[in-house]
């Protein structure tokens, strides 16, 4: 298990995993839609998530109809992490993650369809 932080572009918003590689996803979505939004996620158990700082710069999207939250920081727009309304998972905008060998801590991770666009 590792610690990971991450952070959205203007850093207001912090957060840290603890990565499990052998309980890790590797969301990998090929569909038009999550390229175009450069969508790619690390999916972790909420128990594994720690928002450090910035939960009063977060806006929520949540469509109507959608079982997932998405949220982003209000200062700089960038998309952050998501959260299931059932289930005990949140997915991670992997390319905002400190750590320059998050590629080789994943290698062994379960790769995905992301469900965002299914």
């Amino acid at each position: 298990m590792r610690n990971v932080l991450g952070h959205c572009f203007c850093k207001k918003v912090k957060y840290e995993i603890q990565l499990d590689q052998a309980r890790a996803l590797d969301i990998n979505c090929e569909k038009l839609r999550c390229i175009r939004n450069g969508q790619r996620l690390i999916e972790v158990d909420k128990s594994d998530f720690s928002l450090i700082d910035g939960a009063e710069s977060l806006t929520i999207f949540n469509p109507e109809g959608s079982e997932i939250k998405q949220l982003f920081c209000s200062n700089c727009g960038q998309f952050t992490h998501l959260r299931w309304l059932t289930g005990d998972k949140i997915g991670l905008n992997r390319c905002l993650f400190e750590s320059q060998d998050i590629e080789h801590l994943l290698q062994d991770a379960e790769e995905v369809e992301c469900g965002l666009c299914s």
